[in-house]
């Protein structure tokens, strides 16, 4: 009887390691799922992603650890790794996101508290008709700098879209 467990126990072995190497692999394979953390740091924030994010989770960290209001959507792109220390969250996105247009909305004390995506929508005739950051709909309100879109005013013949620098 002691050949038949023995040899049970060689084949047990033989079946098991592979499975164990298996089961490492996958192990480590779900370890290497990006992960997106913001906290908040003397000036801005330190935002650190390991492996590869998308634009989403980002948002979604930022949201979750700021409790900024986010208004439309980014495309979601792949975030590599990064690690950004006391950053804006303008600079961070600029940096995290350079392709995406958006607006940071800051309150009286410069905490920011909506980030708006400025995504164009698509029309019904497949144009492009969303709002974007050169559209003269917007107001000063709109811009987190609060400056006025660079366009000119049709009205005034003289206006031709350059900021008054005073000099």
């Amino acid at each position: 009887m002691s050949d038949i467990t023995s040899s049970w126990r060689m084949t047990l072995r033989a079946v098991m390691g592979p499975v164990a190497v298996l089961a490492a692999g996958a192990a480590l394979c779900g370890a290497a799922a990006a992960e997106v953390t913001v906290k908040p740091a003397a000036k801005g924030y330190d935002i650190d992603i390991t492996g590869n994010a998308t634009a989403s989770e980002l948002i979604e960290a930022i949201a979750s650890a700021t409790g900024v209001d986010i208004k439309g959507e980014p495309e979601d792109t792949p975030v590599g790794a990064n690690h950004l220390r006391n950053a804006s969250l303008e600079r961070a996105l600029r940096a995290l996101l350079p392709k995406a247009p958006f607006v940071v909305k800051s309150d009286d004390e410069d905490m920011p508290t909506e980030i708006i995506f400025l995504s164009p929508s698509q029309n019904g005739d497949g144009t492009a008709g969303g709002q974007d950051a050169s559209d003269p709909a917007m107001t000063d309100q709109d811009l987190s700098d609060g400056t006025a879109p660079m366009t000119p005013d049709p009205a005034d013949p003289m206006d031709d879209g350059s900021q008054d620098t005073g000099q």
